[in-house]
């Protein structure tokens, strides 16, 4: 599970408007307490994202790869933390093409049993 910390920097306001257009369940103030205490905002849990969501168009993990890059453009810093310690950019960046590659790698699996059991 990968979380991320936003250090808005001096972009509170967007940074709060671009989280919550991510995530709009999450209350506009908690968005900001959580944001100005400096606490996780943000969570990824790659098993959580399931094949449905891909069949209907959706991509998790290019959504969170896109949010990381407004709140970036907006001005912030964005910290990621794996089970609640802090890790470098990189990792997140490493993180990602992982859950991609296994991402890609289960659809191929999938094509390629439904081939098999059509034949």
């Amino acid at each position: 599970m990968i979380q991320l910390i936003i250090k808005p920097g001096g972009a509170l306001t967007e940074c709060v408007r671009i989280l919550r257009k991510f995530d709009p369940s999450q209350p506009m103030g908690g968005l900001r307490r959580k944001l100005l205490e400096q606490e996780a905002v943000v969570t990824l849990a790659p098993y959580e994202t399931d094949l449905p969501d891909e069949l209907q168009g959706r991509d998790p993990i290019r959504e969170f790869r896109e949010l990381v890059g407004q709140l970036e453009r907006a001005g912030a810093t964005v910290i990621p933390c794996e089970d609640g310690r802090p890790g470098p950019r990189k990792y997140l960046d490493n993180w990602l093409c992982t859950l991609d590659e296994i991402r890609l790698e289960t659809l191929r699996d999938c094509a390629r049993e439904s081939e098999d059991n059509g034949q």
